[in-house]
């Protein structure tokens, strides 16, 4: 070959190999654009061990189905022959369907039957199963192999794969050891969450283990999907014999096997025993005044225990009558027990509460004080705050919001402090409607200011002066150094019906000056 002719060899060579490249790449490059990936695809499987072919004519043939897709499946569509016969829909969008169809051939034939699984998830392809079947007429059955009563939730086909699993929550009612009545009926609940990767639907049973039934049989479980929670219910009655009494209950799949924790209800049944028998209970008085007592009186037969509320507590069987004070109107309830048994009765003590008529306290200002020598003492005056002091001086005073000897803070209390004088004493002038009766109380209260407790022979008495005639002492109070209120009720009983007059409060003196250094806390005249 001449220099010529190779050079113009060379040439078109690499003219052409761009060329050539070009032609090797670009049909794979459009290909791809062309043609994009599959969609996925539903998976699903027959179930059947075994379907006969042919089939008799007017027979039931049950074809079982599962199918599974990540979204969910929507439904699932079965034709005969191309004709659309049933539609199946999952009661929600579960990731695991199983669906049966009962093909019963009406005349003889050739048959194409045809399944097609939809996922809710428009971009996924529906799958497709076809059995061709063949129906013949009197077809002498030659098995007698039944097909399986229902299908595996998790079959082992690598196509459909799902894990049944679930854990008990908690007992929503009837806690373990509750004790129930012989022959009560109860609603046992349990909350289950499903753990595992099926939703559970139809099929999935709620099943007895072991112990006691309690009255309860299988029960459907609710449709779940996987990962959420169910309350499953049974109706239970506990059983007439006393004793404790456990039923075992576990989660079934559609194939029979037993999955999941199990879950216990317990129940107690207490020994039967008969009621105690309360014959009486009353009180005498019913009604009473603050103050007044009243007698709680009772029969009972038949108990252990005997057992009165509030504030008495157990007076036992020895005794049938108690006596009680209470503040104010107060229901009592005796309860009497024989282990379980109880039987109640309730009585109920009406305490009225006294009308005060005057309050010797609230009234003092109005009241004439004066020593025993006739020297009028002016009340709310306190001469040892004056400038110079005079501890010698009588004298009449409120003093407010003090702490008392016992710890306790008085609103208002009444000093009465005679100093030197032999008493200081208050005449109260008052015209009551009526005039005083003899069932009229006098209520007084009294104590020490705090840090001080001298008495030392130091009294404290009221008296009524009925008009135009002599004082009627009424009561004295002498207090010890103990800070204890000393409470004292003084009736009139010793005061004509219908009398007017005046009360006469009066502190005498003590030893000390100091001595008389008691405070009024509570001094009226009350009416029941």
């Amino acid at each position: 070959m001449t220099a010529k002719k190779r050079y113009t060899s060379l040439w078109l060579f690499l003219v052409l190999l761009p060329m050539l490249a070009a032609c090797s790449t670009t049909p794979n490059f459009i290909a791809s654009r062309i043609n994009p990936l599959p969609k996925r695809t539903v998976e699903s499987v027959v179930l059947n061990d075994v379907i006969p072919n042919p089939v008799p004519v007017g027979e039931k043939t049950t074809i079982i189905s599962a199918h599974s897709d990540p979204d969910g499946i929507r439904d699932v569509q079965i034709f005969v022959n191309d004709q659309l016969v049933d539609i199946q829909n999952p009661p929600f969008s579960q990731t695991f369907f199983k669906s049966e169809y009962d093909f019963i051939p009406k005349k003889p034939g050739d048959y194409t039957l045809k399944i097609k699984a939809f996922s809710v998830n428009p971009n996924v392809n529906p799958a497709e199963t076809v059995l061709r079947l063949k129906a013949v007429e009197n077809l002498v059955a030659v098995s007698t192999r039944p097909l399986p009563p229902a299908p595996n939730p998790t079959p082992t086909s690598s196509l459909i794969a799902c894990a049944n699993n679930a854990v008990l929550v908690s007992d929503v009612t009837v806690p373990d050891g509750t004790k129930v009545q012989p022959g009560e009926k109860f609603v046992k609940t349990w909350r289950i969450k499903n753990t595992g990767t099926c939703d559970w639907g139809a099929g999935y049973t709620f099943s007895f283990v072991n112990g006691a039934d309690l009255g309860a049989s299988r029960i459907d479980v609710p449709p779940t999907r996987a990962l959420d929670t169910v309350d499953i219910s049974l109706n239970m009655e506990a059983p007439a014999a006393p004793g404790t009494y456990r039923s075992v209950w576990q989660l079934f799949a559609p194939d029979g096997s037993p999955f999941g924790e199990q879950c216990l209800a317990e129940i107690v049944v207490p020994q039967t025993c008969k009621n105690p028998e309360i014959s009486l209970f009353t009180a005498q008085p019913s009604a009473i005044t603050a103050g007044q007592s009243a007698t709680l009186q009772w029969q009972v037969s038949g108990a252990k225990e005997i057992t009165i509320t509030p504030n008495v507590g157990q007076p036992g069987q020895s005794g049938s009558t108690l006596t009680v004070s209470p503040p104010e109107t107060t229901q009592y309830t005796l309860t009497a027990r024989d282990g379980d048994c109880v039987s109640t009765a309730q009585v109920t003590v009406t305490v009225a509460q006294p009308v005060t008529l005057i309050d010797f306290i609230a009234a003092a200002n109005t009241a004439i004080w004066q020593t025993d020598d006739g020297t009028p003492v002016a009340f709310g005056r306190d001469p040892r705050a004056e400038t110079p002091p005079d501890p010698s001086l009588a004298y009449v005073l409120w003093r407010d919001n003090v702490t008392l000897q016992n710890g306790t803070t008085a609103a208002r209390v009444l000093e009465i402090h005679p100093a030197t004088a032999a008493f200081v004493q208050g005449r109260y002038i008052f015209n009551l409607a009526g005039g005083v009766q003899p069932t009229d109380k006098i209520q007084l209260q009294m104590t020490f200011l705090n840090g001080t407790t001298a008495s030392n022979g130091a009294t404290y008495s009221v008296a009524f002066q009925p008009v135009g005639q002599s004082p009627i002492q009424l009561g004295a109070v002498a207090l010890n150094p103990d800070g204890v209120i000393a409470a004292r009720t003084f009736p009139l009983t010793d005061v004509p019906a219908g009398a007017q007059g005046e009360f006469i409060l009066q502190a005498n003196y003590g030893a000390e000056v100091n001595d008389s250094a008691a405070v009024w806390v509570v001094a009226a005249l009350v009416r029941p």
